[in-house]
């Protein structure tokens, strides 16, 4: 999935040693915008007494507060060296799921600043919490769902619903290099991505089948994160989101696509499943209380 985005970004340092991991810079688009939004953000959970409830319960009212955010594409594709982006004013499918997860672990651990924030997030992002250059990114997110599950972060729960196994070559990136800038740029990190894409084909997968989903609803809870499976040659998921339940239903909390915002689906999730042809399925990733 190439993003991309032509905004502006000021830089913010960032030390991370006390989690033992590498000290780096943070790109924090929208600059001050985004620092207030944060704090906005610890402000609600205060009055809300989210740092009392479930994790999952955090997940699903901090993620309808972001309701409204605009849609970004690209936010992570910056020219230069690798380094850590914040942005909580323009959000994609997957920083939104990035983003909430952060902030409710933060509020759950009571560490509600900045930089714990910015900690969070590299955690999240990059492979073993480290940022060593672009291939160091998550950048399947199936490959984000494993390594945060070793990490103890989520816990992938799609083989307790009955997923099925999953076998498909991954290699989006590596078969579409000329929409991947540092891919074309640096051919070390061309055979590093490729290798990835072989570690990620070589695992035991799982999914939900999207005409299985009916069966399985009552089993996903408010707050489970949510990867949709591609249909796309070598792709592994088309779409990301977080499970919500209102009137009654099962529904998606996404950010849908350039020119509309971070939204709750007015149908169900099921029948928003069902009328993806891109889409085969889903995989489930349940939050984790963080210690």
């Amino acid at each position: 999935m190439n993003r991309r985005v032509f905004i502006q970004h000021i830089g913010v340092s960032v030390g991370l040693s006390c989690l033992g991991l590498r000290t780096v810079e943070a790109q924090s688009i929208g600059g001050e915008t985004s620092a207030r939004i944060l704090n906005e953000k610890y402000a609600f959970a205060t009055s809300q007494a989210l740092r009392t409830k479930p994790i999952a319960e955090v997940m699903a009212v901090l993620g309808t507060s972001f309701i409204g955010t605009d849609y970004a594409a690209g936010i992570l594709e910056q020219p230069g060296d690798e380094s850590l982006v914040v942005c909580l004013d323009g959000l994609d499918c997957v920083t939104l799921c990035e983003t909430v997860l952060a902030l409710a672990r933060c509020i759950k651990l009571g560490h509600e600043s900045y930089d714990q924030y910015s900690r969070q997030l590299q955690r999240i992002r990059y492979r073993n919490g480290m940022i060593n250059g672009y291939p160091s990114r998550l950048h399947y997110f199936s490959d984000w769902i494993y390594e945060n599950d070793r990490s103890g972060i989520v816990r992938d729960i799609t083989p307790s619903l009955g997923g099925k196994v999953l076998t498909k070559t991954i290699r989006f990136m590596s078969d579409h290099i000329s929409s991947y800038a540092k891919l074309r740029e640096f051919p070390e990190f061309f055979e590093q991505i490729r290798e990835q894409e072989r570690e990620i084909s070589a695992r035991k997968r799982f999914y939900l089948p999207k005409e299985d989903l009916k069966s399985k609803e009552k089993e996903i809870r408010d707050g489970d994160l949510l990867a949709f499976t591609s249909s796309k040659e070598g792709l592994d998921i088309a779409h990301t989101g977080i499970a919500i339940r209102a009137q009654g239903e099962l529904k998606l909390l996404h950010a849908p696509q350039v020119g509309q915002q971070v939204q709750l689906t007015n149908e169900s999730l099921y029948n928003y499943l069902a009328r993806k042809q891109q889409m085969t399925g889903l995989v489930v990733a349940r939050p984790l209380e963080p210690r």
